[in-house]
């Protein structure tokens, strides 16, 4: 089960590193001015969608996990919410609790945009020279 749920947590990572570029080549092949903004707008609301869901399903993945261990969610004290978990997964089980407590999964993901914005604008800029320099040497 936590391979399942790292594996899919890594395809999201990648969607999330490499959607900009696929949004540049989108909005590049359009024919509009302003292809900048363009690209601003759709992949300021495309990622945002991508992040939400990211850090949602971190969340959701992190209680699966929890209810797989055997945690009981419910459980109104230590003794009652460790009762089916085994002692080899008791470490696990307290390792994931620390992500799942806190702030919630919708601060992590405003907060984590906050942080990508700037990626958003450094792939653009990656794309748009690497584009520029692939048609002066052709």
């Amino acid at each position: 089960m936590e391979i399942l749920i790292t594996v899919f947590n890594f395809l999201l990572l990648i969607l999330l590193i490499i959607s900009p570029f696929f949004i540049y080549k989108f909005v590049s092949n359009l024919k509009l001015r302003y292809k900048f903004i363009i690209y601003l707008l759709v992949g300021l609301a495309v990622t945002a969608l991508f992040l939400l869901f990211f850090s949602w399903w971190n969340y959701a993945s992190d209680l699966i996990l929890l209810r797989y261990y055997g945690y009981n969610l419910e459980g109104m004290t230590d003794t009652e919410s460790y009762k089916n978990v085994l002692p080899i997964n008791k470490e696990n089980v307290k390792s994931i609790l620390l992500g799942v407590k806190g702030i919630g999964w919708t601060l992590k993901g405003i907060l984590a945009y906050i942080f990508y914005i700037p990626y958003l604008l450094i792939a653009y800029a990656l794309s748009y020279f690497l584009k520029k320099n692939r048609t002066l040497h052709s």
